[in-house]
This record gives C-alpha cells, sequence and structure tokens, in this order.
C-alpha cells in the first residue's frame, strides 16, 4: 500500500509552529508538528511508498524559503523529498487535477493532490481543512491529521 501525502504534512513535520500563536492554537499545531514527524518516521519504519505531485516540491521549496529565510534548506528539503518520494508530474495528472477542481473548487495545488489521491485510489494525509473536505466529497479517503489520533495514523500509514 502507500499514502499521498500533502505539503502540510512535510512542511508540519520539518519546521516547529512559531511561538507567537494564541496559546490554544500553537497547542493544536505542536501537537499536529508531533503527529506529521510521526507519520515520516512510520513512513521510513514501514518503507511505505508515498507519492506526491511534482508541485510539492515547488511548494515546500516556496514555504521553507519564505519562513527561514534560507535558500539552501529550502533548496535541500525539495531535493530531499524529490528524492525520497514517488514524485507524479503534470503530464500523469492533469487530467485528473481538472476533474477534481471542476468537482469540488479546489485551487490549483488541491487538486493535484486530492486528482493523485483519487487516481491511484491511495488515503490522502493532510492538515489543510479545506483541501480534506473537498477530498472527502468525492469519496477520497483523507486523513485531516491535527483531527487523527496517533493510533489511527499507525493504523492508515502502512
Amino acid at each position: 500500500m502507500g499514502v499521498v501525502l500533502d505539503s502540510s504534512v512535510i512542511l508540519k513535520a520539518l519546521l516547529s509552529p512559531p511561538r507567537n500563536l494564541q496559546e490554544k492554537v500553537l497547542q493544536r499545531e505542536v501537537e499536529t508538528h508531533k503527529k506529521s514527524q510521526l507519520i515520516l518516521e512510520l513512513i521510513e519504519e514501514r518503507e511505505v511508498e508515498v507519492h506526491i505531485p511534482a508541485v510539492a516540491l515547488v511548494e515546500v521549496a516556496g514555504v521553507i524559503r519564505r519562513l527561514t529565510g534560507d535558500k539552501s534548506k529550502a533548496s535541500l528539503a525539495s531535493d530531499t523529498i524529490g528524492e525520497m518520494f514517488k514524485v507524479h508530474y503534470d503530464s500523469e495528472l492533469l487530467e485528473k487535477a481538472k476533474e477534481v477542481a471542476i468537482l469540488t473548487g479546489a485551487s490549483g495545488f488541491d487538486a493535484y493532490f486530492i486528482g493523485l489521491a483519487r487516481l491511484l485510489e491511495l488515503p490522502l494525509l493532510t492538515d489543510d481543512r479545506g483541501m480534506h473536505i473537498r477530498a472527502k466529497k468525492i469519496g477520497i479517503n483523507s486523513v485531516l491529521i491535527r483531527e487523527a489520533s496517533p493510533s489511527e495514523l499507525r493504523d492508515i500509514v502502512r
């Protein structure tokens, strides 16, 4: 089996939440950070095949550059996930992503993640509530990380 991993989970595993958040939000984000790290650990331990659309490489690089100001960290993170995970390119996903966008109104990047999960019939792991809702709407097995327990994540990542 395998999973489709959204950039939000990758980024939340790699980056600690900013400490200037409201206490309740900070608590949630710290927990999500830990859950996202657990997912990456389970993927490595269990040798789970992870699928991502190519846009994930762009999104990870851009967010890390913006949040850290470090070009080399952004490049390293993007290159590393490109080597670790199975990357699916636009030529393979374009029609599915368009279909998802038309059915759900999902943004361009979100449509690629949802489309990939639909194409491969794999669970989608995300911490993007909007993406999660749209994926569920069209029958995708989507897991919203912030609402999943560690034991649920262990059951899905295998």
